[in-house]
Formats: C-alpha cells, sequence, structure tokens
C-alpha cells in the first residue's frame, strides 16, 4: 500500500457498521467515558473482565445513539472460529519504521500504554477512523474498540448495570446486528485455513460446521442447557458469514 490514508485502509482492512440501538457490553467498574473504550459483544464476555484477574461486580449495557462505522481489523478466520487480528499489521501500515519490531496485539493495545495512545490517535485524528471491530486476543470472542471522547459521547449511552450474581444473565449476541464488509482478503484466507482443517475434501465446510454444532446443542439440552441461549452464545463469524 503505498499511499496510508481512510479510504485506502477501508478498502484493505474493510469495515463494520454498528447499527443504532446496538447493546454493546463492557466490565469495567467506571462508567466514565474516555478516549479508548473496549467493549464486548456478549455479557459474559465482557464479566470475564477481558482476560483481566479483576472480575467486574457490574456489567455496563451501553447503546449506539447512531449508525457507527468502525474499521474490520480481522485477517481471518480459522475452522473453530478464532479470529486472527490484522491490528498489528495496521500498525505497521500507520508505523512502517516500526515494522522490524513484529508486534502482537498485546504488545499494542496493552504492554505500552503510550504506544497504544500514539496508535488510536493517529488512527482517528489523522485517518478520521472512530474505532475497529477485531478479535479478542486472537480468540473466538469479538471486540469493540471506540476512539476519542467527544466522538464516543456523541455516539453510545449507559442504559443499564448488571451485577453479575444477578438472576439477570444476558444471552443476547449483539454480533447478530453488525453489518460487516471484510476486505478482499479475508475470504481467500479464511477458505484457505479452514479447507486446511479437512484431511479429506468437504463439498460444503459451513454445513458440515453446521452438523457439529448441532451435536453441541443436542449435548446441552441432554445437560439441561435452553437451545436459544445456546444458540446465542455460540453464535459466531462464521455463522454470520456463512462461511
Amino acid at each position: 500500500m503505498n499511499e496510508v490514508n481512510q479510504e485506502n485502509l477501508l478498502a484493505k482492512y474493510g469495515y463494520c457498521v454498528i447499527p443504532k440501538n446496538t447493546i454493546l457490553y463492557r466490565g469495567f467498574e467506571n462508567t466514565n467515558i474516555s478516549d479508548c473504550m473496549f467493549f464486548a459483544l456478549q455479557f459474559f464476555v465482557a464479566g470475564a473482565g477481558f482476560g483481566k484477574t479483576n472480575i467486574p461486580s457490574k456489567i455496563h449495557l451501553w447503546k449506539t445513539k447512531k449508525d457507527v462505522k468502525v474499521i474490520f481489523l480481522i485477517t481471518r478466520l480459522n475452522a473453530h472460529a478464532w479470529a486472527e487480528s490484522a491490528i498489528p499489521l495496521i500498525y505497521e501500515d500507520v508505523f512502517p519504521d516500526e515494522s522490524s519490531l513484529h508486534l502482537t496485539d498485546l504488545d499494542i493495545k496493552q504492554t505500552d500504554f503510550n504506544r497504544r495512545v500514539k496508535f488510536i490517535n493517529k488512527l482517528h485524528q489523522e485517518f478520521n477512523i472512530d474505532g475497529w471491530f477485531s478479535s479478542l486476543e486472537g480468540r473466538i470472542e469479538l471486540e469493540i474498540c471506540l476512539f476519542g471522547k467527544k466522538s464516543i459521547s456523541e455516539k453510545i449511552e449507559l442504559i443499564e448495570q448488571v451485577s453479575e450474581d444477578n438472576d439477570l444473565f444476558v444471552f443476547k449476541n449483539s454480533l447478530r446486528k453488525l453489518k460487516l464488509f471484510p476486505g478482499e482478503g479475508f475470504v481467500k484466507l479464511t477458505r484457505k485455513a479452514i479447507n486446511k482443517h479437512y484431511t479429506f475434501y468437504k463439498a460444503n465446510p459451513y454445513q458440515d460446521y453446521r452438523k457439529k454444532l448441532k451435536i453441541w446443542y443436542e449435548d446441552g439440552l441432554e445437560r439441561g442447557l435452553k437451545i436459544n441461549d445456546m444458540k446465542e452464545e455460540y453464535y459466531n463469524l462464521r455463522h454470520k458469514l456463512k462461511i
């Protein structure tokens, strides 16, 4: 990519539209809006504290006040729907002089706070990108990160705080509402990764994946779980994109 600008970045990586009235889950004690805010798309993921040792006592439910467009930062999925983050790739695009560092997601997001601030400010202020849709440390779980205090305050609002020990447990998966437009390379790399999973030819790997899910649902029913709750919990990018 010779020139780095918003148009080229969105063309290369794709984008995601978070429609108005979408619920985002945040597992933090502080409800203040800041310059960088991470959200989960599922209640139980936010309840895990995003891998931190301090499990939150409340889950904050935020709602989008308008459609929000963010960049799609997932390189590919594997056969188990685990998502490979493209955050290190776009970091090298905007900071080519640091490409030799071979940084990981954690290097950029958590290890060095100043590096994360520099990166997010560059995306937001220079390229007018308001956030990203990516994986949670390369796993099946997904995250939304929004940038800019003023920009965030215009786009979302806090609607409720739910205690972890409350009888109410939210299974609704907000991934269902998102509109995804991945970059051209995403589908090609995903199909290649999925096909490697099979030791023999599968005419339709996605249908095979659905059959496996059916077995999981049947097992869950035998253990007393509810089918609608399982469908929300297991819903992932392979379902969403039918890939």
